[in-house]
């Protein structure tokens, strides 16, 4: 009988799961309002449980919280309220399982040796599998894994497997996946486009643990010139906000309800961070034959002075793949420090359906522009700017998008166009699956572009995504509950242009990002991975 601690996402709050209700600083708040009500759920096989006897076995040695029992299918659910005492209960357990075992020994003592030795095999095993489990040590030790026949360890040794099959199919993957999903290293323009078309089969994929770049984590001395450019930003604005007027290019296939929502989520975000720029803001829809304006506009804003075609084909081309590939929702930004004249900018392709009609998810499209400006005012303060910049001062994906994607839940939340609830959940629950499915990432993988690389040779652009998007908001979400919104939105960003990101982490969160990932990395460990997941893949 297996028995699995859930800490309660849908309700309440997240807690490290060290058997006490953990205190305050150790707890994400998913509904404030039921701040007061914690909690906590046993997961048993229904096959494998008699609750009544369990219960009347744990109250008679002395346990006073009474669940309430919910049957889920195929399991039992047992439901106590906090206070919640965890390692009182497992020993309880324990105890009551010991004499249930005795009692069934002296049952059956007779039924032979062949019997006891068999049971004993079966528990080593299942032992193994719930360690594995609950290590997150991945979906590629179950059976029924076929070996993708591609060598991963090409420029990097990315898995301890000496033929480089690093992935494999499920069991139950589609042959569309399988005969589809492209495995090589370059590929072109035709085959790229092929696997975005397939890019969800990769949920189809498990992965053996990833062998991580250990980065040194020393900041890099400035050199005079970094130190001359931020000084240039500083003296045009760069890192203040500004009086200043904010243009757009609007393609013409966009209905003026979906611009002025995009635009609304865009001003919202303004009200809290300042105006920084000089700003422009492209707003592309469906209709390929209409956009070629607005990329050449793009191009000349933020490259002048530069050959117009290497945009185009470059950028450009991305703007016409998300009118015409991409199911819409998203978008990018766009900042041209080292330009004589400095500006910003970004793009937004307002959300649309599968045949690539507007949806008009409103809300939607006010939190994407909100995570974009987001970014526009994150990159006004990073000063030292120059390539090869070192570690400590460029910006790691994880605390560039987590920052960004907890700046609009939180905004989103407070002028409800979305349930911050409800997302920090939906974050959750890709964290849980990502890390069976790729055992061994963390969001410390980011840090640098050659870590970066390094991922996606592993697992691709998608599994890239969960790392810096939802493990970045998850992170972000702790870092808030241990100091305060303020902290992440208003207070890290002006040091961190004074001194990189790296020091101002260690000032504004008094620790270290070493430190933080060893927490945060036990944090997780709570979560449950549920299979299958929650999620609609598409």
């Amino acid at each position: 009988m297996k028995k699995l601690l859930i800490i309660s996402i849908s309700l309440i709050m997240i807690s490290y799961c060290s058997g006490e209700t953990s205190s305050s600083n150790d707890q994400v708040m998913v509904e404030e309002e039921n701040e007061e009500k914690d909690l906590y759920i046993i997961d048993y096989p229904a096959d494998e449980i008699d609750v009544d006897w369990l219960i009347e076995c744990i109250v008679s040695k002395g346990w006073d919280n009474i669940p309430k029992i919910e049957g889920m299918g195929n399991t039992v659910n047992l439901i106590f309220e906090g206070p919640w005492n965890g390692s009182l209960y497992d020993s309880l357990v324990d105890e009551c399982e010991e004499e249930r075992r005795a009692d069934e020994g002296d049952h059956h003592e007779d039924e032979g040796d062949h019997h006891e030795d068999e049971g004993i095999e079966a528990k080593k095993a299942e032992e193994i599998l719930q360690e594995n489990l609950g290590s997150y040590a991945g979906l590629w030790q179950e059976p029924g894994v076929e070996w993708i026949d591609f060598n991963f360890n090409t420029e990097y040794i990315l898995c301890d497997d000496p033929d480089g099959y690093c992935a494999g199919w499920e069991q139950n993957a589609s042959q569309e996946c399988k005969d589809s999903y492209i495995f090589k290293r370059n590929l072109t323009q035709e085959e790229q486009e092929n696997n975005w078309k397939y890019e969800s089969c990769i949920y189809q994929m498990v992965f053996k643990p990833f062998n991580p770049l250990v980065e040194d984590r020393t900041p890099t001395p400035l050199t005079q010139e970094q130190k001359n450019n931020a000084e240039r930003l500083r003296e045009y604005g760069w890192n203040k906000a500004q009086d200043i007027e904010i243009t757009f290019r609007v393609a013409s296939d966009i209905p003026e309800e979906v611009v002025e929502a995009s635009k609304d989520g865009m001003y919202k975000a303004i009200e809290v961070l300042g105006n920084y720029g000089p700003m422009r803001v492209y707003y592309i829809g469906n209709d390929v034959d209409v956009i070629d304006d607005i990329i050449l506009d793009f191009c000349e804003f933020n490259y002048p002075g530069e050959p117009v075609q290497r945009c185009v084909d470059d950028q450009g081309q991305g703007m016409r793949e998300m009118a015409y590939i991409y199911p819409g929702g998203n978008g990018f930004a766009q900042h041209s420090w080292y330009i004589e004249k400095p500006v910003q900018s970004f793009v937004h392709n307002p959300s649309a359906g599968e045949n690539n009609e507007f949806m008009y998810e409103l809300n939607r499209d006010r939190m994407v522009n909100a995570h974009e400006y987001f970014h526009v005012y994150q990159e006004a303060h990073v000063l030292y700017r120059p390539s090869h910049i070192g570690f400590g001062w460029d910006l790691p994906r994880w605390v560039g998008e987590g920052s960004a994607v907890y700046f609009e839940t939180n905004l989103g939340n407070k002028h409800g166009w979305g349930n911050r609830n409800e997302i920090v959940k939906e974050s959750l629950y890709t964290i849980a699956e990502h890390r069976v499915r790729f055992p061994g990432l963390s969001v410390g993988d980011t840090e640098s572009e050659e870590q970066v690389q390094r991922i996606n040779q592993y697992c691709f652009q998608m599994c890239l995504g969960g790392l810096q998007y939802e493990f970045g908001h998850i992170a972000f979400e702790l870092l808030a509950k241990k100091t305060s919104p303020d902290a992440i939105i208003l207070d890290f960003w002006p040091i961190a242009a004074e001194y990189g990101w790296y020091e101002a982490f260690n000032q504004v969160f008094s620790m270290t990002t070493e430190e933080f990932y060893e927490e945060y990395e036990e944090f997780l460990s709570c979560l449950l991975y549920t299979s299958p997941s929650p999620r609609d893949r598409g």
